[in-house]
This record gives structure tokens, C-alpha cells and sequence, in this order.
């Protein structure tokens, strides 16, 4: 059974995939880029050698995300804030549950309460950067249905959303790997590798493969040619080695799921 046959889609998510970003030419636009990156720096750490890579979580999960959505809002209604979980096809009018949440993390660091953490079911640990890219993925969701709605009105307020997070974001990747503009290009093409990823694992789910290996070895041309596309280029050298190291994590993810 090809890997995405088992995949579910879960209730916060109908209108956009955090694991398969829409592409920028796709129906809603730049709206792409903003889900990979937050999609990128959820299910990555930026922990990294100045020299090195981040980190990318292998079993990247919507479960996971879910929940760390679900925790944003228990933490903002802790806090007085009067938001709740968005249905499908709902939109919330003035909906401002992102700025919410920024607001109410420059408030515990100006009391200097100690750093945030959540621990997930699946016993991943995440921090306040992960959480407002969980956030953020849920805005981009309603801010895809509401232009599917065609509410133009409800699409510019969460994009204003959005900015205040995505800004958060990015404050938080500079405190945690580093304002440099080396620092942030390098961020910015693992951000391009993700959905470059994406796609690749698109193509390995078309068939059945006898192994990561092999479907590499046929695939790799394919995805260095969009890679190209994206303006991040896998090297001619490496670019087999990498596209496996791809598959293979996510046949591992796809077998986790299945059991």
C-alpha cells in the first residue's frame, strides 16, 4: 500500500497540508510560503553549529501539530482570553487569537517567567517557537477558507494575524540559532528544502518502491530539477544520497503511522 493511503486528514487542516505545502503558483498564492516556513520550524530545530543543518524531526506529524494547536488555545484561555477551537469552515470575525498569543509571550517575558514547554502525547518536548508556528498553520488554514469563501474582509484580518506571528517567529529563530545574515539565509534554504521534501515524497507515493534506494536512484533526477526550480539546487554529487535520506525517513514515518 503506497505510504498515503494511510495518511488522515485531520480536523484542523482540510484547505492546506503542513506536511505537503501548496506550491507559490497554487491557488493561494504566497499563502505557500508562509506555511512552509512555519511547517518548517515546527517540526525542526534550529540548535544547529553555525557550519551545520537544523534538525528536522523525522516522524513529522499532524497529531503532533494538533495538539500543540490545541495547547495554544488552553494556554490563551488560561490567560483570560476568550478563543476556542476553530471548526471546519468556520471563520471567526476580528479573529486575533495570533497577536494573542504573541502578546501573551512578550507579557511572561517582560516577568521573566521561566521558558515555555509542552510535552506532546508522543513525548516530543516543543517550545514557544513551535507553538507559534502551530498557531500560525492553524491561521493559514482559516485564512485559506476564507478566501475560498471569498471573505475578503476576514482574509485581510488574518493576514494581519499572521504577520504578528510570522515576525515572532523570527525573533525567536534569531534568539535560538543566530541574527546573522548568514544564520538566516541558511534558514531560509532548509525552509526550501522542506517543501522541495514534500514534493519528493509526493513522487515516492505515486508507486510502489522495493526500497528507498532504488526509488532514489529513479526519482533523484526528477526532484533536482525542481529543486532548481526552487532556487535551491541539490548538488550533482550529493543529491542522490540526500533525496534517500529523504525516503527512507519517510517510509519509516508512514510504518509508524500504519502500526
Amino acid at each position: 500500500m503506497p505510504a498515503h493511503a494511510s495518511r488522515k486528514k485531520h480536523g484542523y487542516f482540510h484547505f492546506i497540508d503542513p506536511l505537503r505545502p501548496p506550491p507559490d503558483s497554487g491557488r493561494f498564492g504566497r499563502l505557500a510560503a508562509i506555511v512552509t516556513e512555519c511547517a518548517t520550524w515546527f517540526f525542526s530545530s534550529p540548535n544547529f553549529d553555525r557550519a551545520g543543518e537544523p534538525v528536522e524531526i523525522e516522524s513529522r506529524s499532524v497529531d503532533d501539530l494538533a495538539e500543540a494547536v490545541d495547547g495554544a488555545h488552553r494556554l490563551l484561555r488560561e490567560n483570560g482570553a476568550k478563543v476556542h477551537p476553530v471548526v471546519a469552515g468556520e471563520i471567526v470575525p476580528e479573529d486575533s487569537r495570533g497577536y494573542l498569543l504573541v502578546d501573551l509571550f512578550c507579557s511572561r517575558y517582560a516577568r521573566r517567567e521561566k521558558a515555555f514547554s509542552l510535552k506532546l502525547r508522543s513525548g516530543r518536548a516543543i517550545n514557544q517557537r513551535q507553538l507559534l508556528c502551530g498557531m500560525a498553520l492553524h491561521q493559514c488554514e482559516q485564512a485559506a477558507s476564507a478566501a475560498t469563501k471569498g471573505d475578503a474582509r476576514a482574509v485581510c484580518d488574518l493576514m494581519q494575524d499572521l504577520t504578528e506571528l510570522v515576525c515572532e517567529i523570527r525573533r525567536a529563530l534569531d534568539r535560538e540559532a543566530g541574527s546573522s545574515v548568514a544564520a538566516r539565509k541558511a534558514r531560509q534554504r532548509h525552509a526550501t528544502h522542506y517543501r522541495l521534501r514534500s514534493h519528493a515524497c509526493e513522487l515516492y507515493d505515486k508507486r510502489e518502491w522495493p526500497s528507498a534506494r532504488n526509488a532514489a536512484r529513479r526519482l533523484f533526477h526528477e526532484v533536482q530539477a525542481q529543486s532548481v526550480k526552487e532556487g535551491a539546487p541539490l548538488s550533482e554529487d550529493g543529491a542522490e544520497d540526500t533525496v534517500y535520506r529523504w525516503f527512507r525517513a519517510h517510509r519509516k514515518s508512514a510504518r509508524a503511522r500504519q502500526t
